[in-house]
């Protein structure tokens, strides 16, 4: 019970805070400030973790019981012990729901959330035979959507149509996925993530017609509206809604965590 709030508490670090430890003046929620001075931390599987991640001098380190895995999120000694059938994964507190599998086609209409469980480590996928073994990206061949590049690294503030910029952002190398190239965003189309042209986001969002301040009564918001407005507001139905001019409809999207499960 004790090893599940943990996790739960990991999951939650890492999908709200992102988990940014080193080099922050404040300490995660797994995290403790080092005793005296900046210091190294212990890692689950050093030997697979990248060298310039288990050489950093940090100045907060993990809480008494848990280490470090090879994406430098604190977790618990039994998380690392459960991966050690694999000799070449660790625990992954925020993986993929599709794991990438090597020359395969990228699942594009994967869910988001975090998964927890035994994953391949920054850099490397799995092999589509040999009991999926881990092998290195660079020798597989992934296919992204158009306007894109796969990368294992990025930013939690990339693009997207209808998200407000963030002010906050941190660089997240656990899963690897298609990335857009400069100027385009993601958006959500027939079920599938793509990349249009920043401009273009309105094409792709629910919208609204603009209202006139203080003109009273309500207006009928048509199924297929003609004109943009504020990226981001989601209104409509297939009938149409009556909204108060008055007030507006806001709206954003939202993520999940999954409750368990292995990668």
């Amino acid at each position: 019970m004790q090893c599940m709030k943990v996790l739960a508490a990991a999951i939650l670090c890492t999908v709200v805070s992102g988990q940014e430890y080193a080099g922050s003046a404040q300490c995660g929620c797994l995290e403790v400030p080092a005793t005296s001075t900046r210091r190294r931390d212990k890692f689950c599987r050093p030997h697979l973790t990248d060298p310039a991640e288990r050489r950093r001098y940090r100045s907060c380190v993990c809480r008494l019981g848990l280490v470090r895995n090879s994406w430098g999120d604190c977790i618990t000694r039994q998380e690392c012990t459960s991966c050690k059938c694999f000799p070449d994964r660790d625990f992954n507190v925020c993986g993929r729901e599709c794991p990438l599998v090597c020359n395969e086609p990228m699942s594009r209409s994967c869910s988001k959330s975090c998964a927890f469980g035994c994953d391949c480590v920054s850099g490397f996928v799995r092999n589509s035979g040999h009991r999926g073994r881990c092998v290195k990206a660079t020798k597989c061949g992934f296919s992204c959507p158009p306007f894109s590049t796969f990368q294992f690294c990025s930013s939690t503030c990339r693009p997207k149509c209808g998200r407000r910029p963030r002010t906050s952002c941190v660089t997240r190398c656990t899963r690897g996925d298609c990335v857009c190239n400069q100027g385009y965003a993601e958006v959500e189309h027939n079920g599938e993530t793509i990349c249009v042209p920043q401009e273009q986001c309105f094409r792709y969002l629910p919208l609204t017609p603009p209202v006139t301040p203080g003109s009273g009564g309500t207006i009928f918001v048509p199924s297929t509206p003609m004109m943009p407005v504020n990226p981001g507001v989601v209104t409509g139905s297939a009938a149409g809604t009556s909204v108060p001019v008055s007030g507006g409809i806001n709206g954003n999207v939202g993520g999940g965590v999954s409750s368990g499960g292995t990668l």
